[in-house]
């Protein structure tokens, strides 16, 4: 009973088994940057998808995870048993015919963003071959796409059309790539290389996430809405100089002196500085550009 899941809530907490991804977009960005995958094992130095399994531990193993997870993220408004019951729930959800009941709540309670993905999800339905479809995007397109409007992700899951769609980038700037890819995503318990990046398993193991690069910025006096092309511009360079400076820090002859609470604080410090800095950076370039583009205006040139 529950004492044999204890062996199974040491391994979770040595970060051996994963449950589902984490809800922020920066911390799935890390999630996904450390090689992790959603509801998986870490055998050698590959994370195996358990969720296909067959037998009755598979929503134990999620639930087991999601504990692990609450516990080191530290809520302490619930104990163990109660966690883990929320846990069996939520992951007899993920892994049954329950999920689309699930999405369209989820929908309700966020139309902007989960609206969009289960309206996607539903009209999918009623492409020919969908599913046939999908996996031949995975095995054929090598990178995630950045599929924001409802057709757009309908398009990401389209042969051919998907590779029309920009590529995501993650909070450290970088193009996020599909694992596994080729004749390999048609395996279900195809694994993915956990990362060997000291810089992503140490923000891992500190749990500290770099944020998404903002939408909106203040200039001036004004508010400016950025373009999805702005916005990953900004990303790139506001990624690439958090990982430099973290890089640097990690580097340090100090850092490995530190407690990990004072390395959380000093890494934090760090990211709010490097993030501040790009910010000025892009503002600065946005404006220059903004006037560029005003002056061959004016002058009757295309910019």
């Amino acid at each position: 009973g529950a004492a044999a899941t204890v062996p199974l809530i040491i391994h979770a907490l040595e970060d051996r088994i994963t449950g589902p991804v984490p809800a922020q977009q920066k911390d799935r960005d890390l999630f996904y940057a450390s090689g992790r995958r959603p509801y998986s094992v870490l055998i050698g130095e590959t994370w195996v998808p358990y969720r296909f399994a067959p037998g009755p531990f598979v929503p134990v193993l999620a639930a087991v995870a999601s504990t692990a997870d609450s516990i080191k993220r530290g809520n302490p408004e619930q104990d163990v048993a109660s966690r883990l019951v929320a846990s069996l729930a939520r992951a007899g959800l993920d892994m049954s015919m329950l999920t689309g009941l699930r999405d369209l709540d989820n929908a309700i309670a966020n139309p902007g963003v989960m609206g969009t993905k289960w309206g996607a999800s539903f009209l999918s339905g009623f492409v020919p071959f969908s599913g046939l479809q999908r996996k031949i995007v995975g095995m054929s397109d090598p990178y995630i796409r950045d599929a924001r409007t409802l057709e757009e992700r309908i398009a990401a899951g389209i042969p051919g059309l998907s590779k029309e769609l920009p590529v995501r980038v993650d909070v450290f700037g970088r193009e996020m790539k599909r694992t596994p890819t080729g004749w390999n995503a048609l395996n279900p318990y195809g694994g993915s290389k956990a990362t060997s990046d000291p810089v992503i398993k140490e923000l891992y193991r500190l749990n500290i996430a770099p944020s998404e690069m903002p939408k909106k910025l203040t200039i001036g006096n004004k508010s400016v809405q950025l373009s999805r092309d702005e916005i990953r511009e900004g990303q790139r360079a506001r990624g690439k100089m958090v990982y430099n400076l973290v890089r640097n820090a990690f580097s340090s002859d100090a850092y490995p002196t530190l407690t990990d609470e004072q390395k959380e604080l000093v890494i934090k410090q760090v990211i709010r500085a490097a993030e501040d800095a790009s910010t000025t950076e892009f503002k600065r370039e946005f404006v220059a550009r903004r006037q560029e583009i005003e002056y061959l205006r004016s002058n009757g040139l295309r910019p």
